[in-house]
């Protein structure tokens, strides 16, 4: 599957099979949701993942973004990740992915062994618990790494829909 990252290069993600897990996070710039668990995404971009045989992208789908707002959803929010554009809804679609943020993480052969909430903080959109208390993304880290299959291998995800 073909998409175009930040810098306007194509990228196939079939060329990411040495890693042994890719984390897509969808993402959208004025979904409030989407900025308050960019921190969390920061932390699992930002830390040396390639040590730890992940690879993370942040997707942007649609064409409402500009690359200016998207670069600046990045900067401000600090995430050193693969951008990408889904302009055509490949990647949402073949996901199945519906709202932002939502987490897929797949292993390198494309099979999903996560997809949801990055944790349980959220019941709605509009109802939120103080803390969270189940970290449903990182326990599929810690499954998927070891090769073993998480608990929970889906969360309904909450959040703004994708348009």
């Amino acid at each position: 599957m073909n998409l175009v990252n930040i810098e306007e290069n194509k990228i196939d993600l079939t060329e990411f099979g040495d890693y042994k897990l890719l984390l897509f996070y969808f993402a959208s710039p004025d979904c409030p949701l989407s900025n308050e668990y960019s921190r969390a995404i920061k932390e699992f971009a930002n830390r040396d993942t390639t040590d730890m045989n992940i690879k993370t992208f942040v997707v942007f789908c649609g064409k409402l973004y500009s690359k200016k707002e998207i670069t600046n959803f990045m900067v401000r929010n600090k995430i050193e990740a693969e951008t990408v554009f889904d302009t055509e809804y490949k990647l949402k679609n073949y996901l199945n992915a519906s709202v932002t943020p939502e987490v897929f993480l797949v292993k390198n052969n494309f099979e999903v062994i996560y997809q949801g909430c990055i944790d349980n903080k959220y019941v709605s959109v509009k109802e939120r618990r103080k803390t969270a208390s189940e970290y449903y993304l990182a326990d599929a880290i810690k499954k998927g790494l070891i090769n073993e299959l998480p608990k929970v291998k889906f969360t309904k995800p909450v959040g703004c829909f994708i348009e």
